[in-house]
């Protein structure tokens, strides 16, 4: 099935402090996500302008946070880490492109007042240090956990996948209640055919597919990006 995508440099500007951007991933541990949780995709992170939350010094664009197993350079601890993590999203989607593990990409806009509450919130969490210090669990354990907090009981152990980190945020942005526990989310649950417990008359705008048909023009979009963002 056909699916018409916006070129990243005409889009990427528009892109808001609580937006979610979505992956659909070619990795085994993807498809297995997609599988089981019956989704188009299989991660999910939260668009961060870093001056609304307080972070200076640092390149005024649009940021990712997110949780995943893949290595990228988080700008609060300066470091190369997994886990949760705060980085630029050109710079991650570069490095998506380049592993080879996402092709199709998606946002929803997020339809709700930016209030300092909200960004007290989230700047809370993105600054909490046991968040921080987290890991992204094994992909095995990652699918027990979600399984086993969806249907059965809670876990223990202090790890963060994608979604989960979602739902820790928009909870701490108080656009979610706190239960159901951010553990029994799912990409799906975020994406166009799911439900969220939205509050505050909050609301997600349908789907908008991000990309190309292409490896190659994906990869002339990215560079044109980069040339706006990079320092020169």
């Amino acid at each position: 099935m056909r699916t018409p995508t916006i070129p990243f440099p005409l889009i990427i500007d528009e892109l808001q402090t609580g937006d979610l951007f979505f992956c659909r991933g070619l990795m085994w541990s993807s498809r297995w996500i997609e599988f089981i949780t019956g989704s188009k995709w299989s991660h999910v992170a939260v668009v961060v302008r870093p001056r609304d939350i307080g972070i200076e010094g640092v390149p005024d664009e649009p940021y990712l946070w997110e949780a995943t197993s893949i290595e990228g350079a988080d700008i609060l601890t300066g470091r190369r880490k997994t886990g949760p993590m705060l980085v630029r999203m050109w710079m991650r989607l570069q490095e998506y492109l380049d592993s080879g593990n996402y092709r199709l990409f998606g946002v929803r806009y997020l339809q709700a007042p930016r209030t300092p509450d909200l960004f007290d919130g989230l700047a809370g969490i993105i600054k909490d240090n046991a968040v921080q210090a987290s890991r992204y669990p094994q992909e095995l354990q990652m699918m027990k956990d979600y399984l086993q907090q969806r249907y059965f009981t809670t876990r223990q152990q202090r790890t963060f996948f994608c979604s989960e980190l979602v739902a820790e945020t928009y909870t701490a942005m108080q656009l979610m209640p706190q239960q159901p526990s951010a553990q029994s989310y799912g990409p799906r649950d975020f994406s166009q055919r799911g439900y969220l417990p939205l509050l505050k008359r909050a609301a997600l705008s349908p789907e908008v597919y991000l990309g190309a048909d292409t490896r190659e023009e994906l990869q002339r979009q990215l560079s044109a990006v980069k040339d706006r963002f990079a320092p020169q």
